[in-house]
Order: C-alpha cells, then structure tokens, then sequence
C-alpha cells in the first residue's frame, strides 16, 4: 500500500465531518459488530476515509487510510470519556468531546442491551 499521508494534523473541517457522520451513525461510532458485520464496518470506513481524505484535499488536512482514520476515531473516544470520567480535573470537555459523549449517551438510552 502507498503512503497516503500528505500531512499529519486533522483539519477543523475534518474533524467535524468525522463527528457528524458518527452522530448519522452512532451503533457504528460504538463499534457494535451485532450491527454492522466486519465487511460493511469495513465498507463505511474506507467511504468515510475518502470523504475526510477529500475534505482534507480543501482544507490542507490530514489524508489516512481507512484503518488510520478508525484509529484516529478510537483515540477521540478514549481522550473524551476519560476527560468525562475525570469529572473535571482534566478539564472542561472541548465541543467535539461534548459531542463524541452524547453519541454514546444517545446510543446507550436507544439500545435495549445499554440497559445490562
């Protein structure tokens, strides 16, 4: 595979688009395998992967691979919950990590196994 990154810091616009389609899709920004088998997680990483590419293209943002954009994700939601969990001594919660929270939020009030 070739190198697909031109620059390594996520625009603005990048970042909100990242956001945005995981609000769209919050089973998929959980991770839940019971929804989205392992092939079409796959297929909406690598569509996501080429729009953020392409808005990056405009705004001199990052370009990734699929798997580095899933990772990127991961990173985000790591960083937000434990900002969360820290009930402030790390901070207030930025509006992306607000964000990123109340898709979980919303995605576990909506799911009859957030319950359990």
């Amino acid at each position: 595979m070739s190198a697909v990154l031109t620059r390594w810091r996520v625009s603005s616009e990048q970042l909100d688009l990242l956001v945005s389609f995981m609000e769209e899709h919050p089973d998929f920004a959980a991770g839940k395998q019971s929804i989205y088998s392992r092939f079409s997680s796959s297929k909406l990483w690598r569509l996501l992967a080429e729009r953020l590419n392409a808005a990056g293209i405009d705004s001199g943002g990052a370009r990734k691979s699929p798997d580095k954009w899933c990772r990127y994700w991961a990173d985000i939601k790591y960083k937000a919950r434990k900002k969360a969990a820290a009930g402030g001594a790390l901070g207030d919660l930025s509006s992306v990590e607000e964000r990123v929270q109340n898709i979980f939020n919303s995605s576990s009030r909506e799911s009859p196994l957030g319950a359990l």
